[in-house]
């Protein structure tokens, strides 16, 4: 197999005899032989297979051809496939690198320089552990002519929770009905998270609309400078007597962090 589109061949003959090359019958090449009856001589091979005989020739006749040589000239390279796509982010402590590659004289496939089991349909699969951070994957496919495809992706893992300090309120706050309550904390940048409102349990049984309007919504938190962020909430024109403020903070890995306010809210009422 050879991805090279001219083959020299080399062998031996009478001296100085005349050499006749044929691909499949048909002479495609002719040299004389050298003194020592070695000859060489370049050959332009088809695509697909080609079978190589050899004659030599003097004013009294020609051998019979030699021994025939097959050589599969192969110039298109494997196609091939992989997932992960490039630039995963995950919070999984392994990845399952997978994929085919296709080509009708394949001869093996590696990611990483690791060999890896081929199916029958040139599928191949690969479970690895992750590093926290940047992990890269190159997959290879190569033919037996020496045809190759290389494709990397490479998968962002992260395993730590996003921190959530500086939370806010602090202390109890206390508003009346179209006052605004403002959340702020500082996390990791360019994360997402938003906060909820509950209120206690044997409260809100009595007063149901003051329910609906503290917890029903997700507000978000927006960030206004890197790592800080800050969220509002206005009032409701219900009594809300000590409801609970919870932030969630997201990151882009998939990863979840969950923190109470130390403060709580009381509208239109005030602590007992």
């Amino acid at each position: 197999y050879t991805n090279q589109s001219t083959f020299t061949v080399e062998g031996k003959a009478s001296p100085t005899t005349q050499v006749h090359l044929f691909n499949k019958g048909e002479e495609v090449a002719t040299t004389t032989a050298r003194n020592d009856g070695t000859f060489s001589v370049d050959v332009a091979l088809q695509d697909g297979e080609n079978v190589l005989t050899a004659t030599s020739s003097t004013d009294r006749g020609s051998t019979d051809p030699s021994v025939p040589v097959k050589i599969t000239l192969d110039q298109a390279k494997p196609e091939l496939t992989i997932t992960p796509a490039d630039g995963l982010k995950t919070n999984q402590q392994a990845v399952t690198i997978e994929g085919k590659a296709t080509d009708q004289y394949l001869a093996e496939v590696t990611i990483n320089g690791q060999k890896m089991n081929v199916t029958d349909d040139g599928s191949y699969s690969l479970y690895a552990l992750l590093n926290n951070g940047e992990n890269k994957f190159t997959v290879t496919a190569k033919d037996r002519a020496g045809n190759e495809t290389r494709k990397e992706v490479t998968v962002y893992a992260k395993f730590n929770q996003p921190a959530i300090t500086n939370l806010k309120p602090a202390q109890n706050v206390v508003i009346k009905t179209g006052n605004t309550l403002t959340v702020e904390l500082d996390s990791e940048p360019g994360i997402s998270g938003f906060f909820s409102i509950s209120v206690p349990l044997a409260y809100a049984t009595a007063t149901a609309t003051a329910t609906a309007a503290a917890t029903s919504v997700e507000i978000p938190l927006t960030e206004t400078k890197p790592g800080h962020y800050v969220g509002t909430w206005t009032a409701p024109k219900d009594k809300i007597n000590g409801a609970v403020i919870e932030v969630v903070m997201r990151d882009a890995y998939g990863n979840e962090s969950r923190r109470t306010a130390a403060g709580k809210v009381y509208v239109n009422v005030r602590p007992n």
